[in-house]
């Protein structure tokens, strides 16, 4: 006997966020909030058949085409993962249950994993009835020693029914950055900055290597002419334009450090602010392990 098991993607028009401080980038349809962001797209990814055999096994086949329900779908509003270093998304989704489902327990993991990235969901343990759903949560968080990558996969593997024979899979497309935005969060001396060390350490990135984007996070600091303009030490760095200081939402973006450039770093901190040189620094190009002693504090 078989079973069939079609995974439908279905999708919102639109997800809620949180009130606070939202960037919009209508042309991207990308909202951000700090360093959480939620992402909506337009276009339906189609749907996927499994079939499995009497042990729960999928032999590729399908017979006669997908059919028009399945016990269980997932309803996710974009399978798509964007990050830069040190941020993180919380992807909100749902696990349905159809009417033809008989009920019973689900089970819901992560099948794989990344260096230097936490990849977690809130619940992976619940029961269903037919019609029923249960909401879950995705949170992926980088660091500044995440690798970068571009099209991996998040893979999730459902189990459902009796003795969880029958199983679901559902992929997200996941894409690192080597790019890493250190924010001005407060005018306080010294000021302080969306990280979460004093001192920041990245790996080595390939391609063009790893970039740097110095942003001004605050509502205020800088309206009046008087913002921030972050200190570097060329040439790992270039240093801030001083007649461009930054206003609340500018960003200054350096050049990238390429992984040829060899282990550098340079200090930074607020040019016209002396009290905000407490020695903060950026290390480029270091091994896994290497940030030990370094960027702890």
């Amino acid at each position: 006997m078989k079973f069939y098991i079609l995974i439908l993607f279905l999708f919102f028009s639109c997800l809620d966020t949180p009130n606070s401080s939202l960037k919009v980038n209508s042309s991207s349809k990308k909202i951000e909030q700090n360093t959480t962001t939620t992402r909506l797209i337009d276009d339906e990814i189609p749907t996927t058949t499994t079939t499995l055999d009497d042990n729960g096994h999928g032999d590729g086949s399908n017979p006669g085409g997908p059919t028009d329900s399945a016990p269980i779908v997932f309803e996710v509003s974009d399978s798509n993962i964007e990050l830069n270093l040190n941020e993180e998304v919380m992807i909100p989704f749902k696990v349905k249950a159809l009417d033809e489902f008989s009920g019973g327990d689900v089970t819901l993991e992560i099948e794989n994993s990344f260096d230097d990235i936490e990849v977690s969901l809130n619940v992976d343990q619940f029961s269903l009835e037919p019609n029923e759903s249960q909401d879950v949560i995705l949170k992926v968080t980088t660091i500044d020693m995440s690798p970068s990558f571009k099209d991996e996969k998040i893979k999730l593997l459902l189990k459902a029914g009796e003795g969880e024979k029958s199983e679901t899979r559902f992929e997200f497309n996941f894409t690192v950055e080597a790019t890493l935005i250190i924010g001005v969060t407060s005018d306080a001396v010294p000021h302080t900055y969306n990280l979460k060390t004093k001192s920041v350490c990245l790996r080595a990135h390939g391609g063009d290597g790893a970039r740097i984007i110095y942003k001004n996070m605050t509502m205020n600091f800088g309206e009046n002419g008087n913002g921030p303009c972050m200190h570097a030490e060329p040439p790992t760095l270039d240093h801030c334009r001083v007649a461009e200081r930054l206003a609340p939402g500018e960003e200054f973006i350096q050049k990238r450090v390429p992984e040829s450039a060899g282990k550098v770093d340079s200090l930074f901190y607020n040019h016209f602010e002396n009290s905000d040189n407490i020695g903060r620094r950026i290390y480029f190009n270091l091994d896994p392990g290497e940030q030990q002693g370094k960027c702890d504090e």
